[in-house]
């Protein structure tokens, strides 16, 4: 089913802004750094909320003169500071990226000549290593655009795995990056060669292999790795495409489906671009195939409801399943009410981007913009739900149950996989608690 979530954008700017605010004010306060700033770095004097992440400068011009104790006065610190001021005016965007790189190659070089053994230079010179690691692989996807868009693409997608990286660290970075515009750039190319589609179907199948050979790795946690089973055996029913930007999401594939080339049983349609990388995007593919899975198991209507599926023309039968519907999701939404109310259990181990996108899955059953009706009314519109499902799903809703009936599930296990894949501790509260929560899943569809 097609997945509409919240716009992401305002998630994050929201966050953003809300953590920007609160390290203003300790650097104004105590002037100590972020707790997760890189050891031995001096604070960042400029914060900007970009995002989904608080960008904070690779260190200021003032930071800089501060931290050195002299305000240029003598010539090799001058150099420096000139250097880095210039670094700072060279934006992020996919056409300037040449000249970013060779600000920083500057700046490096600048910094690697001082005669001095001043510290605050040589933590500089360090950041300005970490930072050349994501802005060369932005220099190399620039120079593949042409040659090899496909190639393009995932050494962005690399790039911006290692800027994800550094910045958790407590990396300090440059000018905010545009990824977006090196993503759509590499995909316009593609479409002009008309090998978009070919190209990313390619990759959604790599991710699809990452998750297998997850599957049977001991060093993953083993909920995890029961949850890549149950859904992986249907990967041979599923057809995979690229969204084409709109929103992820797995449906029964239709009669226009397959006069478009889907073979398969079902239609899953990812998103690539996902703002916390490759394990983000691997977390969506996972509650995709969940959908899958759910609607393997109990065979109930085309919004996949997680509940064994009535009669619907026997009375009885029908009040019946309402009332089970209604129990099954007040269990539910209790759950995820405990599970919202361990989310500061996470702070100080996940960034904010990181945070952001769990808290969204959290309440998304409860409070997502996708509703019982909402589903059921586009289904219907769609010719995919009969009169008679799309009136039970009504009364369901009308009886007070909600749509964690059909995104607990894949909720539950994409935040599984989450937890598990950014190393969250495993003793952890809410670690624990959704561990629980999709261990319970996986008996109530296995029953």
């Amino acid at each position: 089913m097609r997945l509409r979530v919240g716009a992401a954008d305002d998630r994050y700017e929201r966050e953003a802004d809300r953590l920007a605010s609160q390290v203003v004010q300790r650097l104004s306060t105590a002037g100590a750094p972020p707790a997760n700033a890189m050891a031995g770095a001096p604070a960042a004097g400029v914060q900007r909320a970009i995002g989904e992440h608080v960008i904070r400068r690779l260190q200021s011009t003032d930071d800089f003169k501060t931290a050195s104790g002299k305000r240029g006065l003598f010539s090799g610190i001058k150099k420096v500071d000139k250097k880095l001021d210039d670094y700072h005016l060279v934006s992020g965007s996919l056409k300037d990226i040449t000249a970013r790189k060779a600000a920083l190659t500057d700046l490096k070089t600048t910094c690697d000549s001082y005669k001095g053994s001043r510290p605050e230079v040589v933590t500089l010179s360090a950041a300005i290593d970490e930072e050349a690691k994501f802005i060369d692989l932005l220099v190399k996807a620039a120079g593949e655009l042409t040659s090899d868009p496909k190639a393009a693409f995932q050494t962005t997608l690399a790039s911006r795995e290692a800027f994800l990286e550094a910045t958790r660290a407590g990396h300090v970075v440059g000018s905010p990056l545009a990824y977006d515009q090196w993503i759509s750039a590499a995909q316009q190319k593609l479409a002009a060669l008309r090998t978009r589609k070919s190209a990313m179907k390619e990759i959604i199948d790599a991710d699809v292999d990452k998750l297998e050979k997850m599957s049977t790795d001991d060093q993953v946690d083993d909920t995890v790795q029961k949850i890549l089973k149950e859904v992986l055996e249907n990967k041979d029913d599923i057809y995979a495409q690229e969204t084409g930007g709109v929103a992820s999401g797995a449906v029964l594939a239709t009669d226009k489906d397959r006069a478009n080339g889907v073979d398969k049983k079902y239609r899953l349609d990812m998103q690539l671009d996902q703002k916390e990388g490759e394990t983000e995007r691997l977390s969506s593919l996972v509650h995709e195939m969940t959908h899958i899975a759910v609607h393997e198991t109990f065979d109930n209507t085309a919004i996949h409801l997680a509940m064994k599926g009535v009669d619907l023309k026997d009375t009885t039968a029908r009040s019946k399943g309402i009332q089970a519907g209604k129990a099954l999701s007040d269990h539910r939404t209790a759950e995820v009410r405990v599970l919202e109310g361990l989310l500061p259990k996470l702070k100080g181990i996940l960034s904010a981007g990181q945070i952001g996108v769990i808290e969204e899955k959290v309440t998304y059953p409860v409070e997502g913009k996708n509703t019982l009706k909402s589903y059921a009314d586009a289904f219907k519109k769609k010719g995919e739900l009969s009169d008679e499902e799309h009136a039970f799903i009504l009364d369901l809703e009308a009886a007070g149950a909600n749509n964690t009936l059909t995104e607990y599930d894949t909720v539950v296990n994409q935040m599984m996989f989450l937890v598990a894949s950014w190393k969250v501790p495993r003793d952890n509260e809410f670690y624990v608690k959704v561990k629980q929560m999709a261990n319970d899943g996986l008996v109530h569809r296995a029953s």
